[in-house]
């Protein structure tokens, strides 16, 4: 594997198709306690807009992340009281990514 190139992109920038085949890899729902059911483009485009007024409201949100120019996931900060959360939801072949889209991120 090349090493990564990685871009930290607006969620608005991928196709919802892509967010909700993404979403629906069962692997995903392996580590994710809160994801129950299967997810469609309005689900997706939902997610999209709730994470859109995160910036809005907060200064900082998610992302989606590629490498080198392919999705690879999405996360970021989220504020929950007054403390911020970090989080990565990655494609299940761009797992080994996470410290370096962490970095990126943090950065």
């Amino acid at each position: 594997m090349s090493p990564a190139n990685i871009r930290l992109v607006r969620l608005t920038s991928i196709s919802l198709a892509e967010l909700t085949a993404h979403m629906n890899d069962p692997r995903l729902a392996a580590h994710m306690p809160l994801l129950t059911k299967a997810w469609d483009d309005e689900t997706a485009a939902q997610f999209i807009a709730a994470k859109e007024a995160c910036w809005q409201r907060d200064g900082l949100g998610h992302w989606a992340f590629l490498n080198h120019g392919r999705y690879a996931g999405w996360g970021g900060f989220q504020k929950e009281g007054d403390e911020w959360d970090f989080g990565l939801v990655l494609k299940p072949d761009c797992f080994g990514l996470g410290i370096a889209i962490t970095r990126k991120a943090l950065a």
